[in-house]
């Protein structure tokens, strides 16, 4: 049984996690028990993978920022290069999204035109298997401020919207997405109250429903 390592980049928002609980128990959720285990570690407490820990990576959210200068993110974005230099599978959301495109040589910055919070469409969607069976015309969940300004060389972009990109394809097994497919729309709502009161804009407060996006942890894993 292949063993799914999720690196827990963070605790998440006390309000969102005293009702619907964190992002690791949201991708194990998506994740067929008969076929994977799920393993995690809280990378933003000091636990730190080496490279043939676990059959495959996933990279949760977090509240800091890739260019914040805590030794857990050095340490974790040195463990990513030796991953990739041994074809890891992985798959980077938000926060771990951004961490690999730096890690190679990418550009991460806060976003110029600001939060990216709410449900949206894409602009458009690179036919790939990791959008297998994912609606074209469908909403995807996000709560970011940062965005990948520049993909290193050899990243593919498979999906943009307004604020940016949104996915990317790098070698044989490496993935990201800025968006959340482990988010529910309940988890969704929360966010947009939560940062709201926070002080963050919401572009469009109605927060249509995904119904595909979560597809995305299956297609990854179709690959692991």
């Amino acid at each position: 049984m292949k063993n799914i390592l999720i690196l827990n980049c963070g605790p998440g928002l006390d309000e969102v996690r005293n009702e619907f609980g964190i992002a690791v128990e949201w991708i194990q959720r998506e994740v067929d028990g008969s076929k994977f285990k799920c393993t995690s570690m809280n990378v933003y407490d000091g636990e730190m993978p080496s490279y043939d820990d676990g059959d495959a990576w996933i990279l949760t959210g977090a509240s800091e920022s890739v260019y914040d200068d805590f030794d857990w993110i050095v340490e974790l974005e040195q463990a990513i290069k030796l991953a990739i230099e041994v074809e890891k599978p992985i798959l980077g959301i938000c926060f771990g999204h951004q961490l690999i495109a730096q890690a190679l040589g990418g550009v991460v910055e806060k976003n110029s035109k600001g939060w990216d919070l709410g449900s949206y469409p894409m602009n458009n969607i690179l036919m790939h298997p990791l959008f297998e069976n994912i609606e074209t015309t469908d909403y995807f969940y996000n709560s970011h401020q940062d965005v990948v300004v520049k993909l290193p060389n050899g990243f593919i972009s498979l999906a943009e919207n307004e604020m940016g990109n949104q996915a990317f394809h790098y070698g044989k097994r490496i993935f990201g997405v800025q968006f959340h497919p482990e988010f529910t729309h309940d988890i969704m709502n929360k966010y947009v109250e939560v940062r709201q009161d926070m002080g963050a804009n919401v572009n469009d407060p109605s927060v249509p429903k995904s119904q595909t996006s979560r597809l995305i942890i299956h297609n990854f894993l179709k690959v692991v």
